[in-house]
């Protein structure tokens, strides 16, 4: 199931695909698949899981920009309807920094 509309965090399945813009706030567990920045990059506030007020860089799974284009939320959303794939992650730590794990698409 994708989501494209504002529902509440709660309704989120393992397996969807969100598209979260500026200044929404969002579960801490997500893949950044993709971005609207040119470098695939966004930053995100983690403090109400560390306490941090900066913001954290963040990267775009590598080669995603070839399968949901940067700069193209129309184009992106038509394709992420179509996606089928597998993410496999390590269990959860304390270690925001970090996220070792593959994808399969």
């Amino acid at each position: 199931m994708n989501t494209f509309n504002k529902i509440k965090s709660s309704d989120l399945k393992v397996g969807d695909i969100a598209i979260i813009t500026e200044g929404e706030t969002f579960p801490a567990d997500f893949a950044v698949l993709s971005t609207s920045s040119v470098d695939g990059t966004c930053f995100i506030k983690t403090s109400s899981l560390d306490g941090e007020k900066n913001l954290k860089k963040r990267f775009q799974c590598k080669g995603f920009d070839k399968i949901l284009p940067n700069k193209d939320l129309e184009e992106s959303k038509k394709k992420s309807n179509n996606l089928s794939g597998h993410i496999e992650v390590g269990l959860p730590d304390k270690d925001l920094h970090r996220l070792d794990g593959s994808i399969n698409i």
